[in-house]
């Protein structure tokens, strides 16, 4: 992440934290005037779109075909081709080799269309070798998914149940039985816990900033002034909040990081540049003298607490983006949860695809192309600003349905059988809304006032007042998390990260796949 990224981002979670402030603690009311719009964010695709439309989704036909097999993956995509030009042709239209479609799946359906199309790529016929089916990206629900995987299994242990302020203790004592610590068997009940899990941490650290009781209590440290207009209000919370984020939110630099580690009579290699030139490397030994930064490190309830604001915080943003795309937000996200997957593990297929989508943003496709694929990513299911989702979990919705019409098909389940069925989804769709339309039947919902997520969070947020887990003390762990960090960076070995963005970048822009 550059710096404008970096400074984006803060704002981002300065808006977050004030959010949570104003919902939860009748105090920071005096902020409700102030608009939350990052102002830094540039690029806008989507919420500058006065009347978004609802996206037209077209189920195709099922054919009976396993990714796993290149055979029937080559299969899947001439099936793409037939389909691009019988469409273009009954418009009217020729599809010249100018012609581009994005195509898209998992992270394991995109590593098989690419390889499908390197198997094609020696022919001389754009058809042939699929050269209308580009770029091949990966989509957004599943990494979703698999970043709130990480998440459980930095902060999860079944052995901490005894632990106030930790996810398993919390899940129990407000009973949320549907939470489990795979995500892919409970992923909405896993997000929706985890959401109210931060907001609850988020109280925490504001509580503990400002030195109140309570969150019904007033501040007696770091008192906001009169304030005089609505820009002073904002000028004051971008400064107060902002270095909040800054010492109890953003990762640590990694001199920061370096200096931790420092022992004293330790020999630090450092590399000189003399006046001629040349360069030479000396290794003086250091003696330090302030510990302080290896003595906040000891408090690891602190570090935890660290932790859960750290990648809660980045997973909210991941999931606003979701719900209203925007190209730079949602590229600078994916540069900071790269740094989160690789982390976690060093061979993470997800940081690897984030790289790749990176660069083919960045780099390989024109500005107008790389603004059509994030578009395309995402299905807006009611035509409001706000109501976009993944591509593939509305693909999940798509082979709900169609599961469910192939079950009530009983024996009659032939290939053709199967195909002419689903192909006749959509239209089966359109009529019966426009049957409801023209009928005028009312569809009624009844919509709850206060979220049922609104008492756990309150429970949370007074058992996290008793553990106050922002205020050092030295020694304190959490029994079943005595070496957790403060912050994913210090999980990582920097120099290899640094490295290898650098060795795939030549590899992903030359991607056949592309």
């Amino acid at each position: 992440m550059n710096q404008d990224d970096y400074q984006a981002l803060r704002q981002d979670y300065i808006n977050q934290i004030v959010t949570v402030a104003k919902k939860h603690i009748p105090y920071f009311k005096f902020l409700e005037d102030i608009s939350l719009q990052n102002p830094i964010a540039t690029g806008t695709i989507t919420k500058t779109s006065e009347n978004p439309k609802k996206t037209k989704v077209i189920p195709l036909e099922t054919v009976l075909k396993n990714e796993m097999y290149y055979s029937d993956v080559v299969d899947i995509l001439d099936s793409y081709e037939n389909i691009l030009e019988t469409t273009f042709n009954a418009a009217g239209k020729e599809v010249t080799d100018d012609v581009k479609i994005h195509i898209g799946g998992d992270q394991l359906t995109r590593e098989r269309f690419s390889g499908a199309k390197g198997l094609r790529a020696a022919e001389n016929n754009v058809k042939n070798r699929f050269g209308h089916l580009t770029p091949v990206t990966f989509e957004m629900f599943h990494l979703l998914m698999n970043f709130l995987q990480g998440f459980f299994d930095f902060l999860y242990s079944d052995k901490s149940a005894g632990d106030l302020g930790t996810l398993k203790c919390e899940i129990n004592r407000v009973m949320r039985s549907q939470v489990d610590q795979d995500v892919k068997k409970a992923y909405d009940a896993d997000k929706d816990f985890v959401i109210a899990f931060l907001n609850a941490y988020i109280v925490e650290l504001l509580c503990e900033r400002f030195g109140m009781e309570d969150h019904l209590s007033v501040p007696t440290k770091n008192i906001p002034p009169e304030f005089s207009s609505v820009e002073e209000k904002k000028i004051w919370m971008n400064e107060v909040i902002g270095k909040l984020v800054d010492e109890m939110v953003w990762p640590k630099k990694i001199e920061d990081i370096q200096d931790d580690v420092i022992e004293d009579g330790q020999y630090l290699p450092v590399t000189l540049k003399l006046s001629n030139g040349t360069e030479i490397s000396i290794c003086p030994r250091i003696r330090t003298t302030n510990k302080k930064s290896v003595d906040e490190g000891s408090d690891k309830v602190k570090n935890y607490g660290h932790l859960v604001l750290e990648l809660g915080m980045l997973f909210k943003e991941l999931l606003g983006v979701c719900k209203s795309p925007e190209r730079n937000q949602m590229l600078r996200l994916l540069k900071h949860s790269m740094t989160v997957f690789k982390a976690r593990s060093n061979n993470s297929k997800y940081a690897l695809e984030i790289h790749r989508f990176l660069i083919q943003q960045i780099s390989t496709l024109s500005e107008k192309e790389a603004a059509e694929v994030v578009t395309g990513m995402f299905v807006n299911t009611k035509g409001k600003v706000d109501s976009y989702i993944p591509a593939d979990l509305q693909m999940e919705y798509m082979v709900k349905t169609i599961k469910k019409h192939i079950k009530h098909m009983y024996s009659n389940k032939s290939e053709a059988n199967i195909a002419k069925q689903t192909r006749s989804l959509s239209g089966i769709q359109d009529l019966s809304e426009h049957f409801d339309k023209a009928s005028g039947v009312v569809h009624r919902c009844k919509k709850h006032k206060k979220k049922d997520s609104d008492g756990d969070e309150l429970l949370m947020i007074q058992d996290l007042r008793k553990l106050r887990p922002f205020s050092f003390q030295s020694g304190r762990l959490h029994n079943d998390f005595p070496n957790i960090k403060k912050s994913v960076i210090e999980y990582m070995n920097v120099d290899h990260y640094h490295s290898w963005i650098r060795s795939r970048i030549v590899i992903n822009a030359n991607d056949l796949g592309q």
